[in-house]
């Protein structure tokens, strides 16, 4: 491997290094000359270790969801390494990439476009063993019935078909096809957005626990902090197809370092007596087909300085496992004695 990840861990099932995914634009007067691919994700490191929960948070179009089909395989990157188990994809065979793709799965965001309305659940669900192989009838009735049973329906819906459940209950039969071949890794994209709040709870804590009966690594992607906060280990935040910071769930909900964090936090609905100033940031999000110099932030942010606007903020370690990209914080900003205070209103 040339280059080494953000977050080091010999224990690190994927590892994502620089990882690009531009789109080209056909040239119109409409954009100018150097405009010409939409940068959907623009150099985004970070590494999962096996058995947590990641999370993955940012504004719609920030290049969540591409990082997650990026992921298992379902866009190639325009450049950067993903490496599983210590093996860059890009670089395998293609026979051997499609062994590794068994252990990639992906949730959808929408349960009534996911699944094909002209399958029933059983067919649906046992799919991915009929065209991967390897398996008896026998043993596709018996691994089919199980995750039923593990996802909380009864046999009776494999002769069923999609339009005929809930929303709910059709994410529940989405999460059963995902385990059918037990991946390794398992890509959630807003898979709960689409639920109603009480569903959406169910769906979290069935989630939870489906994730630690197969042991299997999950990346958490959603715009929803709340989920997030029940769900995750460890979370980072996308800005504008860039990570601007990474942490420990208890340590980013106590106390975001990176100012679009906080705004992020600051506009959560809370029922507690203490809240967060709000931050109301300026302006609009930039188009990623001409972002800002430097920080990609500096136009929306209250902290924003002549360097911001020259200089890249690298991602550093400011302690505590903790990744920041700004210029305007270090390892101080870490100490508990940090003033709340300096988070304002950014209103004008």
């Amino acid at each position: 491997m040339s280059k080494k990840s953000t977050t080091d861990g010999e224990d690190s099932l994927v590892e994502v290094v620089d990882l690009k995914k531009h789109y080209p634009l056909s040239r119109s007067l409409f954009f100018s000359a150097h405009a010409d691919a939409v940068r959907a994700v623009d150099g985004v490191s970070f590494a999962i270790t096996r058995g947590e929960v990641f999370g993955l948070v940012g504004e719609s179009g920030c290049g969540k969801s591409t990082i997650g089909r990026l992921l298992v395989q379902l866009a190639a990157p325009s450049a950067g390494q993903i490496i599983f188990e210590g093996r860059d994809l890009d670089s395998m065979t293609t026979k051997d990439r499609d062994l590794v793709k068994k252990n990639l799965q992906i949730i959808f965001q929408d349960p009534y476009s996911s699944l094909n309305p002209r399958m029933r659940v059983g067919a649906i669900i046992s799919e991915p063993m009929r065209i991967n192989g390897g398996f008896s009838r026998a043993e596709i009735g018996k691994r089919v019935a199980d995750l039923l049973d593990r996802v909380g329906l009864p046999h009776s819906c494999v002769d069923r078909f999609p339009h005929e459940f809930s929303g709910g209950q059709r994410q529940r039969i989405a999460i059963a096809r995902s385990l059918a071949l037990q991946p390794k890794l398992l890509v959630a994209d807003e898979c709960v957005s689409a639920l109603d709040v009480s569903v959406k709870l169910q769906i979290l804590e069935l989630l939870d626990e489906l994730t630690k009966a197969f042991a299997v690594t999950l990346l958490f992607i959603s715009h929803d902090l709340a989920a997030v906060r029940y769900l995750c280990d460890r979370i980072a935040v996308l800005y504008l197809g860039v990570v601007v910071e990474v942490a420990g769930k208890d340590s980013f909900f106590r106390k975001p370092l990176h100012p679009y964090s906080q705004a992020l936090l600051s506009a959560v609905p809370t029922v507690s007596e203490i809240a967060l100033e709000r931050i109301v940031l300026r302006g609009e999000v930039p188009s990623p087909i001409d972002p800002p110099s430097g920080c990609r932030f500096r136009t929306r942010c209250w902290k924003a300085a002549s360097i911001c606007a020259e200089k890249t903020p690298p991602l550093i370690d400011v302690g505590d496992g903790r990744l920041v990209a700004c210029h305007f914080v270090d390892a101080a900003a870490m100490n508990e004695g940090g003033k709340r205070a300096e988070v304002k209103s950014a209103s004008l």
